[in-house]
C-alpha cells in the first residue's frame, strides 16, 4: 500500500450518491471545508467528525436518493460517513497510524480488500465483511487499533481530515470484494465476549447501551446519563476525539438539548482522571457514577497574534450575489414576518407563497422562485376544512396550476404546536432532520406560545430556538404576525407596526407587511428586505374566479400613497369614541385630536372617500350631522 496525493476534490454529493448505490447507509459529517460552523448553538469542537443530522435510523435502513440530495444540497461540503454493522455489512478495521498498519498487514488476511487512506499519517481504514451477530465498536485491543461495528460510523473518500488531508481509496482496492474478518481479529472478538482486559466484561457497574444513550435523555436524566456515557467511552479507551465527538451526538439529541460545552467537559474530566478500564465502582457516590461531577477547567483559547485584519482583504473577496428565493423577496435561510391587522388576508397570501415554493412558480405571477423548495405549514389558528378550501381554490383559480407534491409540502394544522415549549421543538427539530424542510411557515405567532409578546427577554428566548435551529440546519422560519391597531404612519416603518416586543423586528430579514387598499379585494404590501434595493409598495388583487377559484396577482408595481400622521390618529379618534358608545361627529373627534373643525373635516372627507370610515347621518334638516365610523373589512 503506497500513499498517494489527492488529485483534486470531488463534489461530494456526486460521491454520496455512489456509496448508496454500492450500499453504504451514507450521512453527512461536518467537515473543516465548512468553516467555522456549529451544531445547534454551539462551535463544532471536532471538525470532520460530527454528524449533520442524526444518523441512527440508517443503521437500519438506507436514506433515499431524495434525503442524500437534500443533505448535499444544504451542506455541499459535508463529508460522508456510512453507518458500519448489519445494515452495510461492513466492519472497519482503523489502523491509526503508520506501525499500527504494518502490523495489521503482518497479522494478514486483510491485503485484497477495500482499503481507505485516512488523514492521519499513515493510518488506514481496512473495510471488512461484517462478521455478524453483536460485534461492536471496540479500542486499542491492538496499539493504535480501533473497531468499528453495529452502532459506529466511519468517513469516505473524499472527505476531509481536520489536518487537511482528504480521504482517499488506496489504489486498486475500490472494486474489491470485502475480505471475510481474519482469524486473529475473531479471536479480539471473542475475548471481548468473554471479558477479557480492557473489555466491557471487566464493566461492574449497571449494563448500558451506548446506541440507545446516542439517543439523548430526558429533562431530569441528561446530566447523568452523558456522565455515564463518558464513563463507558474511557472504560472501553475510545479515542477521546471520537468520545467527545459522540457526546456531543447524544447532547444534542437530548430533550431538550444539552449544552455540548458541558457535555464535552464531562469526557475531559473521565478521561484526565481514570485510566481505561478502571471507570466503574472507583467513581463516588451514586455507585459508579458521579451525578454531578466537576467539570474541567477549558483551557484558555489561544488569542491570535494578528487580531485584526487590513480592510483591502475584505474589498479583494469576490463579490457574492444574494441567494434569492423568491426574487427580490426572500433570500434562501432568511427569517421573517408576514404581518398585517386581522382580516386583511394574510393568509391567502402565506398560502400562496407556500405553494409557489413547493411547485417553483412565481409568487403573484410576478417574483420568480428558481427552484422549488420544501415547506413545512404549521397552522394553529385556521382548521383543517378551511386550510383545504382556501388551498383548493388557489389552485383551481389558474388553470395551469396542480397540487403541490408531498415531498415538497408537509402541514401541522392545530395540533397544539408551542414555541415555548421543550416537547414541541424536539417534535419540529425532528421533523425538520426527517423532512429537510427548507421553508418553515408559522400561523399565527399569538397562537404558537404562552409567552408575553412585549415581554422582550420572553420573546428573545423564544426566537432564540428559531435561530438556533436556522443555524444548525438552515431553514428559514416564517412567521404570520398581527400588527398595531393604529395604520402606519409616514414616519413609522413597516416593522415598527408588528405587535409586541422591538425584538420582534429585529429578528426579521425578509418580510412582507399587509395593509387594506381602498379597493376592494385589494391588499397593499411593503416588503422588506436586507438583502435587496429598498422597493415600492406594490398591490395584491385578489380575483374570484368562474370555477370558484381564487386568482392572487399583483398589480401595477408602482409607489402606494401611504396615510399621513393626521390621518392615521383621526382613524384612531373616530375608533375610539365609537367604542365608547358615542357618536364620532366633526366636533367630537376635533376635539379628541384638539385639532380645529375644519382640518378634522377634511381629513374626515378624504377618508371616507378613500374607504377608511363611513358616514351617516342622523337627521334630517338642511344640515344633518354626520356621524363617521370606522370601515371593518
Amino acid at each position: 500500500m503506497a500513499s498517494a496525493e489527492p488529485s483534486g476534490t470531488p463534489h461530494m454529493l456526486a460521491e454520496a450518491l455512489v456509496a448508496l448505490t454500492a450500499g453504504y447507509p451514507c450521512f453527512p459529517v461536518c467537515s473543516p471545508a465548512m468553516g467555522r460552523h456549529s451544531h445547534g448553538q454551539n462551535p463544532c469542537k471536532t471538525p470532520g467528525k460530527m454528524p449533520m443530522v442524526a444518523w441512527a435510523p440508517y443503521q437500519d435502513r438506507l436514506p433515499t436518493e431524495t434525503e442524500v440530495r437534500m443533505w448535499w444540497a444544504r451542506w455541499p461540503k459535508a463529508n460522508i460517513g456510512f453507518a458500519t454493522g448489519a445494515l452495510s455489512g461492513v466492519f472497519v478495521l482503523d489502523a491509526d497510524g503508520t506501525e499500527a498498519r504494518k502490523e495489521c498487514l503482518r497479522l494478514g488476511g486483510i491485503d485484497r480488500t477495500r482499503a481507505v487512506w485516512t488523514g492521519k499519517s499513515g493510518g488506514a481504514h481496512f473495510h471488512l465483511v461484517y462478521p455478524g451477530g453483536d460485534v461492536r465498536n471496540f479500542a486499542r485491543k491492538l496499539p493504535g487499533t480501533d473497531g468499528r461495528g453495529q452502532g459506529g460510523y466511519a468517513l469516505l473518500p473524499p472527505s476531509l481530515h481536520a489536518s487537511g488531508a482528504t480521504y482517499r481509496w488506496v489504489e486498486g482496492t475500490r472494486e474489491l470484494p470485502l475480505a471475510p474478518v481474519p482469524d486473529w481479529l475473531e479471536q479480539l472478538f471473542q475475548d471481548k465476549a468473554k471479558g477479557g482486559a480492557g473489555t466491557a466484561g471487566e464493566w461492574s457497574g449497571e449494563p448500558i447501551n451506548v446506541d440507545e444513550m446516542l439517543q439523548g435523555f430526558g429533562q431530569g436524566e441528561r446530566d447523568n446519563g452523558l456522565f455515564k456515557l463518558a464513563c463507558r467511552f474511557r472504560h472501553d479507551d475510545q479515542p477521546r476525539d471520537y468520545a467527545e465527538a459522540m457526546i456531543q451526538v447524544a447532547a444534542q439529541n437530548c430533550r431538550p438539548p444539552f449544552d455540548a460545552d458541558e457535555a464535552v467537559a464531562k469526557v475531559r474530566y473521565v478521561y484526565g482522571k481514570y485510566p481505561p478500564g478502571n471507570v466503574g465502582p472507583t467513581l463516588e457516590d451514586n455507585g459508579w457514577f458521579s451525578p454531578n461531577p466537576a467539570p474541567e477547567k477549558p483551557a484558555d483559547v489561544p488569542v491570535p497574534v494578528v487580531f485584526s485584519r487590513p480592510i483591502s482583504e475584505l474589498l479583494s473577496q469576490p463579490d457574492v450575489d444574494p441567494d434569492w428565493m423568491v426574487d427580490q423577496l426572500f433570500t434562501v435561510g432568511s427569517n421573517g414576518w408576514v404581518a398585517a391587522e386581522p382580516k386583511v388576508g394574510k393568509s391567502w397570501v402565506v398560502l400562496e407563497l407556500a405553494y409557489a415554493l413547493t411547485t417553483g412558480s412565481a409568487f403573484l405571477g410576478r417574483f420568480a422562485v428558481k427552484q422549488r423548495r420544501r415547506v413545512l405549514y404549521i397552522q394553529e389558528e385556521d382548521t383543517a376544512t378551511r386550510v383545504k378550501r382556501r388551498l383548493k381554490r388557489l389552485i383551481q383559480g389558474d388553470a395551469l396550476r396542480e397540487p403541490p407534491r408531498d415531498e415538497f409540502f408537509r402541514y401541522v394544522i392545530r395540533m397544539g404546536f408551542k414555541l415555548d415549549s421543550a416537547a414541541w421543538m424536539e417534535a419540529l427539530r425532528l421533523d425538520i432532520i426527517a423532512n429537510m424542510p427548507e421553508v418553515v411557515i408559522m400561523d399565527v405567532f399569538n397562537r404558537l406560545h404562552g409567552a408575553d409578546e412585549n415581554n422582550q427577554k420572553e420573546m428573545t428566548a423564544l426566537l432564540n430556538r428559531l435561530i438556533a435551529l436556522n443555524n444548525e440546519y438552515g431553514c428559514s422560519f416564517l412567521i404570520v404576525h398581527h400588527n398595531k391597531k393604529a395604520q402606519q404612519g409616514v414616519d413609522v416603518r413597516a416593522n415598527q407596526m408588528i405587535r409586541g416586543s422591538g425584538v420582534l423586528a429585529g429578528w426579521a430579514e425578509c418580510s412582507l407587511y399587509l395593509r387594506r387598499a381602498k379597493e376592494k379585494n385589494t391588499i397593499v404590501v411593503t416588503p422588506e428586505s436586507k438583502d435587496a434595493p429598498e422597493m415600492d409598495d406594490f398591490t395584491v388583487v385578489l380575483t374570484d374566479t368562474e370555477n370558484g377559484g381564487m386568482f392572487l396577482q399583483m398589480g401595477e408595481a408602482k409607489p402606494v400613497a401611504r396615510m399621513s400622521r393626521g390621518d392615521t390618529d383621526t382613524i384612531e379618534a373616530v375608533r375610539a369614541i365609537t367604542d365608547r358608545g358615542i357618536g364620532a361627529t366633526v366636533q367630537a373627534v376635533a376635539t379628541e385630536l384638539d385639532k380645529d373643525r375644519t382640518t378634522v373635516q377634511k381629513r374626515l372627507t378624504r377618508l371616507t372617500e378613500d374607504g377608511y370610515l363611513v358616514a351617516s347621518s342622523i337627521s334630517s334638516s338642511a344640515n344633518p350631522t354626520k356621524i363617521y365610523k370606522v370601515v371593518v373589512q
